[in-house]
């Protein structure tokens, strides 16, 4: 039964096109230093950086998750391979629902603006066209240097959770496809998630290769790769969390009828049972005392 719903879970993921993750910066227009307009085109989507001289060189992606939303803080590290300084649109893609948005560049605070604009899947190839939301902002890149941007938000964390088994499963998915607009591996990138130990059961059936390490009350699960070129969209970290005694009594509604029910009828046969006895007794004394 448990393969089987690990199966349905799949099926679901592939329906949605498993598109519930926050994901890597995209480059936008790339502009000169001192042009106009700096935000990302919607209209036109993600740019294709070619040989230019900006690419994303290291990423930090840390989390901590809950049952519903993730609290993320995401550093990101710019480089300038060229000797002239370069204002680069930034887009940052969010494929389900995310709020509390900040960001911010050597102690600056960073302006954005909401956007929505074109994106299509780096790992299936298949030419559909999405619409994602997102934010965009600009950054000066000096000459041979680089700039590293700190972002936080609070994202969503998916559950599955069905009659059909004990386990309640999470997942939470990052994107990491949308680095190839880059046109270059990143040299350095780690995530690190963090989740209280109570609602930790066991690793679950989907998502990558994660270390899983027991830190105090949190489970640690971590990922790092160098000189990486991701060959997949998603990194996704899925988890089981068995389901309380008495939610797995109850969970299903007609069984917890059932329950209720046969628990109603006991009560009232003890009733009926300690009923007939004080009758009796006290037909007894009756007797004795005639």
């Amino acid at each position: 039964m448990r393969s089987f719903v690990i199966l349905l879970l799949g099926l679901v993921l592939l329906a949605a096109g498993a598109l519930s993750a926050s994901a890597n910066p995209i480059p936008g227009e790339l502009i000169d230093e001192n042009g106009g307009g700096a935000s990302p085109s919607p209209a036109e989507g993600p740019s294709t950086m070619g040989n230019l001289s900006v690419y994303l060189s290291e990423e930090t992606i840390r989390a901590t998750l809950g049952l519903s939303s993730a609290d993320v803080e995401a550093g990101y590290l710019f480089r300038n391979t060229a000797g002239e300084d370069v204002s680069v649109g930034i887009i940052l893609p969010f494929w389900d629902d995310f709020s509390e948005v900040e960001i911010e560049a050597g102690g600056n605070e960073i302006h954005y603006s909401r956007t929505t604009f074109m994106y299509t899947s780096q790992e299936h190839n298949s030419g559909d066209v999405e619409f994602l939301e997102g934010v965009s902002f600009t950054i000066v890149v000096p000459g041979m240097s680089r700039v590293a941007v700190n972002v936080s938000y609070t994202g969503k964390v998916n559950v599955y959770d069905t009659d059909l088994n004990n386990e309640i499963l999470y997942w939470f998915s990052y994107l990491v496809g949308s680095a190839v607009y880059w046109n270059h591996s990143i040299d350095h990138a780690y995530f690190e998630y963090r989740l209280p130990g109570k609602y930790y059961s066991r690793m679950g059936d989907i998502g990558s290769d994660w270390e899983v390490e027991k830190k105090g009350s949190m489970m640690v699960f971590t990922i790092e790769h160098r000189n990486w070129t991701p060959t997949k969209d998603l990194i996704t970290l899925g988890w089981e969390r068995d389901r309380p005694f008495l939610d797995r009594m109850f969970f299903n509604f007609t069984l917890g009828q059932i329950l209720l029910a046969a628990l109603a009828l006991i009560i009232v046969v003890l009733l009926a049972v300690l009923s007939i006895r004080f009758v009796r007794k006290k037909r007894k004394r009756s007797d004795k005392v005639k």
